[in-house]
């Protein structure tokens, strides 16, 4: 159908992208659906515990075979072969729609595609794009501390053109420049695998051991969301880390390489952006350091702000 009809109260979503980035981006306008309409969201098992404690779902799903009975309309996320085959199999007679249809690729805005695609679905009027957020409930509120100021670092990268291979340089400069009305930087590395073993051990243990804390390797995504989320902020490659720094709040700088930061940042966000036309290693050490130290004040000031809430 064209419009989801207005006598829909329990819709499923039906979302097959395993991306952490892509599941925060396209998901962002489920806050614009209908208080009316109840939301069952079917996601991958590894995304799922993103979403578990999101306060607009009434359930979320990781098994198509234990999935609620009271359904009355089914929301793909696009038209892949999966997602059509639970549509016909397990709902035939339902009325459905997608969010994107046979469109895919990742050089497109998703945020503001999926806020126009849900207000096109529901036939509402045109606003300011919803933001990406995540609800992680109450372990997922901000812990502040006066003594530091934590700044969320991700190493290591699937492919050796999207890392960042001055670590150890930049973020000396960092601590060498900083400045003295701010708590003194303490940085919390994150990240996954053999490529961020070597990346913390390039920092070298010594540097470490004295501004920092090395948590690699951790468990559940979610609560490496509320550990991104107990950061003042982020620094660190265009990845899975800046998203979930998005959706939590957590201000920061995301180096881009090649990709247009528009394709993932809302304009008036909080997370500034550092691109290189080229490969990653374009961007020296000095040109990262002095970014982020250039908008530190404004991370302050979203800090304090939260403080005070």
């Amino acid at each position: 159908v064209e419009r989801v009809p207005a006598s829909v109260r329990a819709m499923l979503w039906v979302y097959t992208s395993t991306r952490v980035g892509d599941a925060i981006m396209d998901l962002a306008p489920r806050l614009l659906v209908p208080r009316r309409v109840e939301i069952d969201l079917l996601i991958a098992p590894a995304l799922a515990p993103l979403f578990a404690t999101d306060r607009r779902l009434r359930d979320v799903h990781t098994d198509p075979n234990a999935l609620p009975a009271d359904l009355d309309f089914i929301l793909l996320d696009g038209f892949r072969s999966t997602a059509l085959r639970l549509k016909a199999k397990r709902y035939p007679q339902l009325p459905f729609a997608s969010m994107r249809g046979h469109n895919a690729g990742d050089r497109f805005d998703r945020t503001a595609f999926a806020d126009r695609r849900m207000r096109q679905l529901f036939g509402l009027p045109g606003a300011e794009v919803a933001a990406p957020t995540l609800d992680l409930g109450d372990a997922g509120g901000k812990v502040f501390e006066e003594e530091r100021f934590r700044i969320a670092v991700p190493l290591g990268a699937r492919l050796a053109r999207l890392r960042h291979a001055q670590w150890k340089e930049t973020l000396s400069r960092i601590v060498l420049a900083w400045p003295n009305n701010v708590a003194p930087p303490w940085f919390r590395f994150f990240g996954q695998g053999e490529s961020a073993r070597k990346d913390l051990a390039a920092i070298g243990n010594d540097f470490v051991a004295a501004h920092g804390a090395a948590e690699l390797d951790g468990g559940e995504l979610r609560r490496t969301a509320s550990d991104v989320a107990e950061c003042d902020a982020f620094l660190g490659v265009e990845g899975s880390l800046m998203h979930l720094a998005v959706g939590v709040g957590t201000p920061g700088l995301a180096l881009f390489a090649r990709t247009d930061p528009a394709y993932a940042l809302r304009p008036a966000g909080t997370m500034r952006a550092l691109r290189s036309t080229g490969d990653l290693a374009e961007l020296d050490a000095a040109k990262v350091a002095d970014a982020f130290l250039g908008a530190l004040p404004g991370f302050v000031r979203a800090r304090r702000a939260e403080a005070d809430l």
